[in-house]
């Protein structure tokens, strides 16, 4: 028999792979003082888990199926602009005879360790305050009976090196702790130069001991990292006074507890779907910084989330019109704070977005397909560049959004955003043609959401954004809102050149069979990647008859690539629900559960695992059918429209925290035999 009182903390020296995921093989430091014993593999997860946030908006950490902190920094590259890796350590939890272990994920990423008198916890989360800072605690609580002296071996790989980052100082911070700074190696543009990267991080010793005469001990090693190095010394000396203070992991969980407080879904009496439901809205929210850094400011949401930038992976941690089409609405009606933040993204890069329209050769503003840091187009797929157009409707979308839920006028008056969406229109007119014939303005060579026909005439989901944005922009001109202290939207019908459009817009119906083909010379039949003519009805909330609606429903749900993105059947549930159809509608949204690729909710993009990894886009687009689906809210531009029903198997539903013109609001369903019951406060 080897000693009671020795703990192992090891790492497996094996390469290993998921479908997600390829970790480099990594030098070990290993200390033992017994023969090696077969680690674990009863209850740790098998693929990524999921993500935390460090740096909400710049950096993160995420976990694998071997806990592993892997610190993402945006960074670019011309050939891919990816996000930057800095690889920092890792570990793995020894389970020898008589222990049991666990795993959670939550605002904390924990596994627990029981047996051999202690009880010890592994402990791995990004600050959710003190925003660069990256905290591994590891706990040893001990056992009544047991008395001895515990050691703890700890084995960690060394510091890797960065295949993005190039490290040219090395020093100590101070006696333990290590300071690294470098630049990325290849920027986004000539001019917007190679940032650096600053590390500040504690060294792990080979153990920890554990005298006989504590009861309970922690040991806090913490990583920092910004851009600038006072900022992560801040942090670095932030997180170092809170742990004296006993405070640092409490003011985490506690900003978690405040931020669920403030809006969340709650689901009772199908745990699956609850579970779905938490998920889908935490791992956007930990993507999302709670305030804007002034020294480096938040620059959008990846489909991935932040982490997952790779070379190799979809994405590459562009922004998408996935930002306002699909996360942005749920987190604006449940966090409007967080969406304000979102939509700024838009005003940030709103100078280049005019230089992204003159290279086409058009007027006004255009926002680029696939955007980083500087705003710039930055997709490789360069047809989707110039044809993929309708990311400018969904950014006016997004702000007419804000303004409908919140009722703020300012935003026109004493900001851009007048400004986007007069621009946007006047990039519109500049690319319509008139056609002689139909006495209407038509759209050439353009691409709808269905990126399998990227080269179409009159996509009728981009033609009727248009119509958006005229209308927009009409009412703006009209009242020169800008100047205005009391401004009245609901006027009728202004009469200007921006009108004259939204009247005079090409979209096509079919007048003989009721429904809307997807381009000119549509064919029923031909195959659609995703959700595109079923957008119309929500979230446009285009006017048609029940049975346009109904038919477009039919037509294109018979026709949509079963391997399309997930966010696709989320819509089609939304649709149905609204057509008086709820079976029909979860039959749609049960779908989305061969989307769930793990344990902790984490989703692939396409069914079984496939497709992008971390995909917060069909989580957005599920968080949807939930709220404007089974809730029924419609943010209109006079009223805020409900209209519940239950999911199958939940017997309450709670929406707390329900942001709408400066309230919010509780509601509360619950099911009975003789139908719904509905209350708010």
């Amino acid at each position: 028999m080897y000693p009671r009182d020795y703990i192992f903390l090891w790492a497996d020296n094996s390469a290993y792979q998921t479908e997600f995921y390829r970790l480099p093989r990594q030098p070990l430091h290993t200390r033992r003082r017994r023969p090696p014993r077969k680690p674990f593999s009863r209850d740790r997860p098998t693929r990524s888990l999921g993500v935390t946030p460090a740096w909400p908006g710049s950096v993160e950490a995420f976990v694998l199926s071997q806990p592993c902190l892997i610190l993402s920094f945006l960074g670019l590259t011309e050939e891919c602009i990816r996000r930057q890796q800095i690889y920092r350590t890792s570990y793995v939890i020894k389970d020898g005879d008589g222990w049991r272990t666990g795993s959670e994920l939550g605002s904390v990423y924990q596994e627990t360790l029981i047996g051999n008198g202690v009880t010890v916890y592994y402990r791995l989360y990004a600050h959710r305050t003190v925003a660069p800072l990256v905290v591994l605690e590891i706990e040893s609580i001990r056992q009544p009976f047991y008395q001895s002296e515990v050691v703890i071996y700890l084995n960690n790989s060394r510091w890797k090196t960065s295949p993005d980052i190039t490290f040219y100082e090395d020093g100590w911070h101070n006696n333990c702790t290590r300071y690294k700074v470098g630049r990325i190696n290849e920027p986004e543009t000539a001019e917007s130069g190679h940032t650096e990267v600053h590390v500040i991080y504690d060294v792990i010793p080979e153990n920890l001991t554990m005298p006989s005469s504590e009861n309970r001990i922690t040991w806090t090693f913490l990583t920092s990292v910004h851009v600038f190095k006072t900022s992560a010394s801040e942090a670095y000396t932030n997180g170092r006074i809170q742990i004296r203070e006993g405070n640092l992991y409490k003011s985490h969980i506690e900003a978690w507890m405040d931020l669920w407080s403030r809006g969340t879904i709650e689901l009772k009496g199908n745990t699956r779907l609850a579970k779905m439901v938490t998920g889908s809205l935490y791992y956007i929210l930990s993507s999302l910084p709670l305030r804007q850094d002034p020294e480096w400011p938040f620059f959008g949401l990846s489909p991935n989330g932040l982490p997952w930038g790779k070379k190799d992976v979809p994405y590459y941690g562009g922004v998408f019109w996935d930002q306002d089409t699909w996360m942005y609405p749920p987190i604006l009606i449940l966090h409007q704070e967080l969406g304000k933040l979102m939509l700024d993204t838009r005003k940030r890069t709103i100078f280049v977005a005019f230089l992204n329209a003159i290279s086409l050769g058009y007027s006004g503003m255009k926002y680029a397909w696939e955007s980083r840091f500087t705003g710039i187009e930055t997709t490789r797929a360069r047809i989707l560049a110039k044809n993929e157009l309708h990311i400018n409707n969904d950014v006016v979308f997004a702000i007419l959004q804000y303004y409908w839920a919140t009722g703020d006028v300012t935003i026109f008056q004493y900001d851009v955003y007048d400004e986007i969406i007069i621009e946007i229109a006047e990039f519109w007119i500049s690319r319509l043609q008139y056609n002689e014939t139909l006495g209407k303005y038509v759209t050439l060579d353009v691409c709808g959401p269905d990126e399998y026909h990227n080269s179409v005439n009159n996509s009728v989901y981009i033609n009727v954004g248009i119509k958006i944005v005229m209308e927009a922009a009409a009412n703006l001109t009209l009242y020169q809102m800008r100047k205005l202290v009391n401004v009245n939207l609901t006027l009728d019908r202004p009469t200007n050149k921006y009108q004259h459009y939204a009247d005079n817009i090409y979209i096509l119906d079919d007048p003989e069979e009721h429904y809307h083909p997807e381009y000119d010379g549509y064919m029923k039949g031909t195959t659609v990647k995703q959700a595109d003519v079923v957008l119309l009805g929500y979230p446009l909330m285009y006017s048609m008859t029940d049975e346009e609606r109904r038919n477009d429903m039919e037509i294109y749900e018979n026709v949509t690539d079963p391997d399309g993105p997930a966010m696709t059947w989320c819509m089609h549930a939304i649709t149905w629900l609204e057509l008086g159809e709820p079976e029909k509608a979860f039959a749609n949204l049960n779908k989305t559960f061969a989307n769930v690729a793990s344990t902790f909710q984490v989703w692939s993009e396409v069914i079984n695992k496939r497709g992008a990894p971390h995909f917060i886009t069909g989580q957005g687009g599920f968080l949807q059918a939930i709220l404007f689906g089974y809730g029924g809210f419609r943010i209109r531009q006079h009223r805020l429209d409900l209209d519940f029903s239950m999911p199958p198997g939940v017997t309450e539903m709670r929406i707390k925290g329900l942001d709408y013109l400066g309230n919010s609001l509780n509601f509360v369903v619950q099911f009975n035999p003789d139908g719904d019951e509905f209350r708010y406060n």
